[in-house]
């Protein structure tokens, strides 16, 4: 069986290993994985909790910490968003050189690639790892910082969908919760109560005042969530709005939180303001010698010119404390994540397996330092 129909069998199993259960389809696919790299001959240790594994697959010198130390870092992530509706496509199918289904895009395709990577280069120091929260908390990732098992690597690698070019960047990610509190009464008598939504109200005029005044300093704000009232004829006592906020460095978590948190001051009623996540934003320059031979092989075997800064967060954001060269590459089309219909082109997975095994032995076949 060649490349190009193992990639594509390994996808769809992947893809279909979640597609019943989405809640269990992580768990299956981490075991799955975890055999699979054993079967290679990598030593292969699961972090973190029950609820949040992660698993890395030493292979080489990285099973021993020697001279050559890690090489690259390839990442990656088994967990998916759920199903959903609205799909014309069964999971896991093939149709026109595309295979279709949840987490065929993101980023199942990238770890089968990433596999199938692995099986070409068995004797060269790498490190594969793959977590389970990626979707959710990043827990996973940070537990593979703190084994330290990760500090020798030349170059990490997120195989996120970026249609295979080199992505030296990504926005930070800062969620925010904001809550009015108020009294209730009934609407027929406002008067003796006090309206928790009409408090949100002003607040989100100032919140879109913000939103105005950040055009062009590559900050995305948007109030995605807002729940209040319990029944119409009710005078509300409580109201949350949930934002979500996505800048550029060298904006940072802590300005964000300051500059909403001055522009609400200025409404003059009275909020709560939690932090329910906060990423930072990434940056990696593209004339890093390692990263610029990278960008120079993809164009060359590809075509493919890279891209500054992709607009999602990934687990570059829990990577960065490591202090390496860090780039986002990977097989599909990042606009067709969490969608009904969601595909990967067979071709790029192909494409993928190439440079992953390039990337391999170009970096694993180095003496450290």
């Amino acid at each position: 069986m060649g490349v190009r129909d193992r990639v594509e069998q390994l996808t769809r199993e992947l893809v279909l290993m979640g597609s019943s259960n989405h809640e269990k389809g992580f768990l299956e696919r981490l075991t799955f994985v975890e055999s699979y790299m054993a079967d290679l001959g990598a030593s292969v240790r699961r972090f973190g909790s029950s609820e949040h594994p992660a698993l890395a697959g030493l292979f080489g010198d990285a099973k021993s910490g020697g001279d050559k130390g890690s090489g690259v870092v390839l990442c990656g992530h088994l967990d998916t968003v759920p199903v959903g509706g609205g799909w014309s496509r069964a999971q896991g199918e093939l149709v026109g050189g595309r295979v279709y289904g949840r987490g065929a895009c993101d980023m199942l395709g990238g770890c089968a690639a990433m596999l199938l990577a692995a099986e070409n280069s068995l004797e060269t120091s790498f490190v594969l790892c793959f977590t389970t929260d990626e979707e959710t908390k990043m827990v996973g990732a940070e537990s593979l910082v703190k084994t330290g098992l990760l500090s020798g690597a030349k170059l990490v690698v997120v195989g996120e969908p970026t249609n295979l070019c080199v992505c030296a960047g990504e926005r930070g990610v800062y969620h925010l919760r904001i809550t009015t509190r108020g009294r209730s009464a009934h609407a027929a008598t406002p008067e003796e109560g006090e309206n928790a939504v009409s408090k949100m109200v002003v607040l989100l005029g100032e919140l879109e005042a913000l939103k105005r005044g950040l055009e062009g300093e590559r900050v995305v704000l948007g109030v995605n969530v807002v729940r209040g009232g319990v029944k119409v004829n009710v005078i509300p006592d409580t109201c949350v709005a949930e934002v979500d906020i996505r800048f550029s460095a060298p904006n940072t978590p802590e300005k964000i939180f300051c500059l909403v948190r001055e522009r609400l001051d200025r409404a003059g009623v009275g909020y709560e303001l939690e932090t329910m996540q906060a990423l930072p934003a990434v940056s990696t320059s593209l004339e890093h010698p390692l990263v610029a031979k990278l960008v120079e092989h993809v164009h060359r075997e590809t075509g493919k010119s890279p891209v500054g800064e992709v607009p999602y967060a990934t687990e570059c954001a829990k990577y960065v404390c490591l202090n390496k060269p860090m780039v986002i590459l990977g097989p599909g089309n990042p606009k067709l994540a969490h969608k009904p219909d969601e595909y990967v082109e067979v071709s790029e997975l192909v494409d993928a397996v190439e440079l992953y095994t390039w990337i391999i032995e170009w970096l694993g076949n180095q003496d450290s330092g």
